[in-house]
């Protein structure tokens, strides 16, 4: 099994698809600033029930991205590191996410979030992007005592992308 992952790819290990049969994303809520530094996903689960996959640390979420029923994320991209600053380390620092309306074939994105350090930092920052259908996130966080003080690496196992 194939896996890209996208961050500094250190920290605690999560794989949302661990909570068992998932439907559909229902909501993402993010900490973002300079950095995306966590997330928490809600997951619409086959037997109607949702579930959590919360994977915040120390921070609150900012940001929350609600999906209705007939909508699916079909794609993340994002930028690594910022040039000049946290040791030119490729932190997770701007994200965005497709979504996918099934009824009315229409497309939305939805961001990009993080990316509030000075815009020259960015310019010169790998991009990455995911596509195919994402059913649930995998990834590591990273919370220290320093700055920063969460840190989120997502993780796309070929697995959990329908069609990649």
């Amino acid at each position: 099994m194939s896996t890209q992952a996208f961050g500094i790819n250190t920290g605690s290990s999560f794989d949302d698809s661990s909570l068992g049969n998932i439907k559909s994303i229902k909501q993402i809520a993010l900490s973002q600033g300079w950095l995306v530094d966590c997330m928490k996903v809600t997951y619409n689960m086959a037997d109607g029930s949702t579930k959590v996959g919360n994977h915040l640390g120390s921070g609150t979420p900012n940001v929350t991205i609600d999906f209705d029923s007939s909508e699916v994320l079909i794609g993340v991209t994002g930028r690594l590191g910022m040039v000049g600053y946290y040791s030119n380390d490729p932190y997770l620092c701007s994200v965005s996410f497709i979504i996918l309306n099934h009824a009315t074939g229409k497309v939305r994105e939805a961001g990009p979030y993080g990316a509030g350090g000075p815009s020259s930092s960015y310019t010169e920052s790998p991009i990455f992007n995911i596509a195919g259908e994402i059913k649930c996130f995998s990834g590591k966080l990273l919370t220290e005592s320093s700055d920063p003080t969460n840190a989120l690496t997502l993780m796309f196992p070929t697995s959990q992308v329908v069609g990649a």
